[in-house]
């Protein structure tokens, strides 16, 4: 495993995004159809409000690994945080299919509908 994506998943957990961000880009500069850098990629994007690219990333590594339960999650988030809550719900269900057991995305499942049902009734 790569130096710079061991270095950048710590600099992850320890909330430095602009750091880890930076790690994760020279692993993909090295290996570029790395799901799982593309993945923690996509995650400092959207940890730096940067949706677009965090898009982008989160894109590239579900089509290198389309089971990957945490990168639909992931992808719901990034549509939340864009405010697409349709797409967000359909992508969070994506997650729900691969891997039915994850608390977390039932969560985001209560989210998206709790969002959605004070849009319906605030309109």
């Amino acid at each position: 495993m790569n130096q710079h994506l061991e270095r950048g998943k710590l600099l992850l957990q320890q909330h430095r995004h602009r750091e880890a961000e930076a790690e994760f880009k020279m692993h993909l500069s090295l290996e570029p159809n790395d799901d799982e850098a593309h993945l923690y990629l996509g995650l400092c994007y959207l940890h730096g409000n940067k949706l677009d690219d965090a898009t982008i990333s989160i894109q590239q590594s579900i089509a290198l690994f389309p089971h990957n339960a945490f990168a639909f999650y992931v992808y719901s988030r990034i549509l939340f945080g864009q405010e697409k809550y349709k797409e967000s719900r359909q992508k969070i269900d994506e997650a729900i299919n691969i891997q039915p057991i994850d608390a977390n995305f039932f969560c985001m499942v209560g989210t998206v509908a709790f969002v959605q049902q004070r849009l319906f009734t605030s309109a």
